[in-house]
């Protein structure tokens, strides 16, 4: 664990540093806590977001702590955001009420067929099958 913390720590330095910046230890404490934190095993991919949003909101500014911060807030804040929104589309939903009984754990069953609440109708096929007690 503390070796592949160190490797990665120089890799955060060595990728910042092949930019032409001097960087401080607070600088890659910060920037290996989002890379952690937001599953980034990449440096020179963490390093080119870095520039791009630097570039693009902060004048092309260094990083520092604060800067690392704001980063933090705009672009991955706004990522989490929309990972959420697509989870939350993604989400299922069951069309029929009967299906729903399966989850509703208050839901008092009344069918001796198990089946019926997958919309299954009581059928001779249904009886041929030995439930062992289990009904």
């Amino acid at each position: 664990m503390c070796t592949n913390f160190f490797v990665r720590c120089v890799e955060l330095k060595a990728q910042i540093e092949e930019m032409g910046v001097e960087v401080t230890e607070d600088v890659i404490t910060k920037s290996l806590e989002l890379c952690v934190s937001y599953r980034i095993d990449d440096a020179a991919e963490f390093v080119e977001q870095w520039w791009a949003f630097s570039i693009a909101n902060l004048n092309g500014a260094e990083p520092t702590v604060e800067t690392l911060a704001e980063f933090k807030r705009k672009l991955f804040h706004s990522k989490r955001d929309k990972e959420l929104a697509q989870a939350q589309r993604k989400r299922v939903s069951y069309a029929t009420p009967s299906a729903n009984k399966l989850y509703n754990p208050k839901a008092v069953v009344t069918d001796t067929n198990p089946l019926a609440i997958y919309g299954v109708e009581n059928s001779a096929v249904i009886d041929d099958y030995d439930l062992g007690g289990w009904w």
